[in-house]
């Protein structure tokens, strides 16, 4: 939403001057986030406006709790557009980030918090959003694994979290 203003006056006296003119325009921003849900058939369900991050975080957690699994007879590869890694390859029983150290193995349930940073949405592609994945223990990738990706790789490691790591697992 926006607005302009605009305000020209004549000059007193006449005698055909320039008139004197301001103006101004205004953007009013708010964010707000659209939750569509569709059917197998690609009927929409339900949609849903929110205001709220962490709301809308939680929603697309149940949302994809209850999903049908992963099938992960062959490993899924997801992009990453992060600093300390290029790819997470999902695996059964582990998933392997390659970064510039080379592969690294993970356990799943070694992944002790997922968070959302917004805040780092902003600098990017408005396509993709930026996570983090907090391991319990440091590895040859670090501590902390920066992930940017799309909407469906995105939901893809939701999905495979939700799946295979401890479910004590934070979501933020």
């Amino acid at each position: 939403m926006g607005y302009w203003w605009l305000v020209v006056a004549a000059v007193p006296g006449g005698g055909g001057g320039t008139p004197a003119a301001a103006g101004d325009a205004k953007r009013i921003w708010h964010v707000k986030n659209l939750l569509v849900t569709f059917d197998d058939n690609g009927v929409m369900q339900k949609r849903e406006v929110i205001d709220d991050d962490r709301i809308l975080w939680r929603r697309l957690h149940e949302h994809v709790a209850a999903m049908p699994p992963l099938d992960l007879s062959q490993p899924e590869f997801l992009s990453v557009e992060a600093s300390n890694s290029q790819s997470i390859l999902l695996h059964k029983e582990y998933f392997e980030v390659t970064g510039k150290r080379g592969p690294v193995r993970i356990a799943p349930t070694s992944v002790v918090q997922f968070s959302h940073d917004s805040s780092k949405d902003k600098r990017h592609n408005s396509g993709t959003t930026c996570h983090t994945l907090h391991l319990a223990e440091k590895t040859s990738a670090g501590k902390i694994i920066h992930y940017r990706g799309n909407a469906e790789h995105v939901i893809t490691l939701f999905r495979y979290l939700h799946e295979t790591a401890a479910k004590t697992m934070k979501w933020e």
